[in-house]
Parts: C-alpha cells; sequence; structure tokens
C-alpha cells in the first residue's frame, strides 16, 4: 500500500492510499461480508499504520473517500486529516534538572521540573486550538468531579462569585503544559525510535478489562479506531516519560528547573 499526502494547509492533510489491482481483488475475496464493510476495514486498517508511523498526532480525521473502485485498476481512497502543529525538540537528553530539596524524592516533581525545561527548550506552531480544547476537557473533567459531590457548575460559581470564563483562565496554564508536554514526548519517541509492543498494549487491555469488569476482547473492540490510537499514545507518552527520567540527571537545588 503506498500513499501520497497532499497539504492542504500545515497542519490538514489530504492522504490519498493506492492498492493495485491484484491486491484489491484478493481484498474482496479474502473473507465473507459486504464490500463496503471489507472497505471500511481496509481503509480504517491502512489509516492506522499511517498514523502510527507520523510524526505527528493525529488529532482527528474524516471518513475515508474512495477515488477509484474499478475491479480492473488500482484501488484508490483518501482520508483527510488534521495534525498536530510542528515541534522543534531542543536538547532531551544529558540534562542536569534541579529540584528543590523538598520535593526531590517525589516523582512526579522530578517529572514536572524536567517536563517544564524540555517544553522551555522546545518550539512549537500555533497550539491555541488544541489548548482551548484540553481547557474544555478539564471543564467537563471538573464538573464531573463537582457533580459526584452532589454540585453543579452553575452553584460552584454561586458560592465561588466566579464565572465559566473564570474558570476557564484558571485552567489556561495547566491546559497548555498538558498540551505541550504530550507533543514534546510525542516528538521524543519518534526521534528516538521508541515504540508500543504488542506486550505493552495487552498488558494495558488486560488493566482496563480488570478495572472495568469486561473481557479484554471487548475491551479491544471498543477501542477500535481513534480510540485505540489515543491509548496506544498514552502508552508512548508514559514510556516516552520513563525513557527520559533515566537520560538526565536530577539533583537537589534552592532553585528548580536550572540546568547546567
Amino acid at each position: 500500500m503506498a500513499y501520497i499526502i497532499e497539504k492542504i494547509t500545515e497542519n490538514h492533510w489530504k492522504i490519498n492510499f493506492t492498492t493495485s489491482a491484484a491486491h484489491w481483488m484478493k481484498l474482496l475475496e479474502s473473507d465473507a461480508g459486504k464490500t463496503k464493510h471489507k472497505l471500511e476495514r481496509f481503509a480504517q486498517e491502512e489509516f492506522e499504520k499511517f498514523a502510527e508511523d507520523c510524526e505527528r498526532i493525529i488529532l482527528s480525521e474524516s471518513a475515508f473517500h474512495m477515488e477509484q473502485m474499478k475491479l480492473d485498476k488500482p484501488l484508490v481512497f483518501s482520508i483527510k486529516a488534521e495534525l498536530s502543529p510542528k515541534v522543534i525538540l531542543g536538547q532531551y537528553k544529558n540534562l542536569k534538572v534541579f529540584v528543590k530539596e523538598d520535593s526531590y524524592t517525589e516523582a512526579d516533581k522530578r517529572e514536572s521540573a524536567l517536563m517544564e525545561l524540555l517544553i522551555q527548550g522546545s518550539g512549537f506552531g500555533d497550539v491555541t486550538a488544541m489548548i482551548e480544547k484540553m481547557i474544555q476537557q478539564m471543564t467537563e473533567e471538573y464538573a464531573s468531579r463537582l457533580s459526584q459531590e452532589g454540585l453543579s457548575l452553575e452553584q460552584f460559581y454561586k458560592m465561588t462569585g466566579s464565572s465559566l470564563t473564570d474558570l476557564m483562565k484558571q485552567f489556561q496554564p495547566a491546559a497548555e503544559r498538558r498540551v505541550k508536554g504530550r507533543l514534546v514526548l510525542y516528538a521524543v519517541a519518534k526521534a528516538e525510535g521508541i515504540k508500543v509492543s504488542p506486550e505493552e498494549l495487552d498488558y494495558e487491555l488486560k488493566r482496563l478489562s480488570a478495572l472495568y469488569l469486561m473481557p479484554a476482547d471487548q475491551i479491544r473492540k471498543l477501542l477500535a479506531g481513534s480510540e485505540g490510537r489515543k491509548l496506544k499514545q498514552d502508552i508512548l507518552i508514559n514510556k516516552t516519560m520513563r525513557y527520559l527520567m533515566d537520560q538526565n540527571e536530577f539533583a537537589v537545588s534552592a532553585e528548580a528547573g536550572v540546568v547546567k
């Protein structure tokens, strides 16, 4: 399967996939089922391969569009996708990261200090839309937590004298760190050739199976397509963070985040 990328804009691409007429015929004869369902499954599988190899994160994609499906000619279909902005990595290995003494033994604080340095040392394209989406997600998560305590957002606003605008402004710095941190870690994973192994994916599926009391095969079906891709990205991001923790040195200092 070959593909050609048409850049509509810097972050919006049209990917044209082509397979030979022989492969096209073999696909139709491979198993039972309607041609439409076979094509949908095949297109999704090929797009997932593209997404896994892509240097940037796929944020969203369209349904596939058949460009050519005559039986005596190569099969051609296209998918339009929105990609994350470009990241220009700074130094990310062999850093000396200074962490405040009172938080030195806390792994999450060391991760946070390292991540701040990685973000500061990297360059980013326009991440405004991604940050806005993250703020919306964080607001919804907060509303859900309030709901578990028997409160609505409206009640929260009245109690605190705040508004939705105030809450979103409060989430803005953390949302920016989340977005840029994820982009940096994904870029490092691509630069270092870090991948998710089948064993790592199976382990996570079993963990989710135990958490939600559902068979692993059912979890796998629910995570087909973009949801499964996001799960793999989450595993990749965490694996890359562990890699970077091993590649950098940490020391105690009165000031956090200093590099020497």
